[in-house]
């Protein structure tokens, strides 16, 4: 998500000042609830029932970057091919500049 929002904001000329970064959805609403901040956040982090008392923006969609999503898993046995197929795709290699 950090480098959609970069890649968001610098293509409108916004200069971003992060000071906090969290891992955790219901942390980061409780943060942004209680003033000390605001987040862009994908519409589904907006629509939960924590976020019920915040007031949300939809943001443009044009240029937009889209949003790539992936299933990865280790190398050993897995049901990772099961998913893959489920979800109807094929797995890609990792390439070296994944790896690093």
């Amino acid at each position: 998500m950090r480098s959609l929002n970069d890649a968001v904001c610098a293509a409108r000329g916004v200069t971003r000042q992060v000071r906090c970064t969290v891992n955790d959805i219901h942390t980061l609403l409780d943060l942004v609830g209680r003033g000390l901040g605001v987040a862009l956040v994908p519409q589904h982090v907006a629509a939960k029932p924590q976020a019920a008392g915040l007031v949300t923006v939809r943001l443009p969609q044009d240029g937009v970057p889209a949003w790539v999503v992936s299933a990865v898993t280790g190398s050993g046995p897995s049901l990772a091919p099961r998913l893959l197929e489920l979800l109807d795709t094929e797995p890609e290699p990792a390439s070296d500049a994944d790896r690093a």
